[in-house]
């Protein structure tokens, strides 16, 4: 099979697509043909050999992605050839075929397309977990997120807005801040403005009526995870 295929760590202009040969499925695990795969930061530094895991080289890159299954293994039982699925691993989704664990493969909804199902896994579940499991995030509280528009930035401002918080979106252009705004942002702070340490929680005050942020998810570090801090509500 054709894959992205990691012999030597490096930048990503340093990856070339080459055959491989494809992966058999285990027991428990799942062969899908890939349709799309998500590229998401960890890549990078899984490619660059500076990720805390890395596989035995050579290896083929890729942590999540949407498919057809092709083949399971005998134990499993929730999905079955040519079924369309979203799925997450260590590595290996930038092949045209993968092998999912089944506790990591799930069958996608028919409304949802491949490139949506591959953008899906990382992303949603690390905003997923910030919001619910560690925030607990309630209707109407407010919730600030810096790098909006990224991947997790992204999930977070629409899985904020659906949980019935206020949404408040921290971005650095115009652009960004038409992104957040269809996205679901109630509110967009302007981060490229000086003095950010004080701007930032002025402009979040203003927003809302001087009550400040109940829940921060912030991605930038740096001063604006300062800036970020003092927006807090006490």
């Amino acid at each position: 099979m054709k894959a992205i295929v990691v012999r030597e760590f490096g930048p990503p202009e340093s990856i070339r697509v080459e055959e491989f040969p494809a992966p058999q499925p285990g027991e428990h695990q799942v062969l899908i043909d890939v349709r799309a795969a998500g590229v998401n930061f960890p890549d990078i530094l899984v490619m660059a050999g500076k990720y805390q895991t890395l596989p035995p080289r050579p290896f083929v890159a890729g942590k999540e992605c949407a498919g057809v299954v092709a083949q399971v293994g005998k134990a499993v039982t929730t999905c079955r050839p040519g079924d369309r699925v979203l799925a997450w691993m260590e590595y290996g989704a930038f092949g045209e075929q993968v092998v999912a664990s089944e506790a990591n493969c799930f069958v996608m909804p028919p409304a949802m397309s491949f490139e949506e199902g591959a953008c899906f896994g990382l992303v949603y579940q690390t905003a997923h977990f910030a919001l619910v499991k560690r925030a607990h995030v309630l209707p109407g509280e407010v919730v600030l997120v810096t790098g909006a528009t990224g991947g997790v930035g992204l999930a977070a401002v629409q899985l904020a807005k659906a949980l019935g918080a206020i949404v408040v979106a921290a971005v650095s252009t115009a652009e960004k801040a038409d992104v957040a705004r269809r996205n679901g942002a109630d509110h967009v702070l302007d981060t490229s403005v000086p003095n950010l340490r004080d701007a930032l929680r002025e402009q979040l005050r203003k927003a809302t009526g001087g009550r400040g942020a109940d829940v921060v998810i912030e991605q930038v570090g740096g001063e604006v995870f300062d800036a970020s801090l003092r927006t807090l509500a006490w």
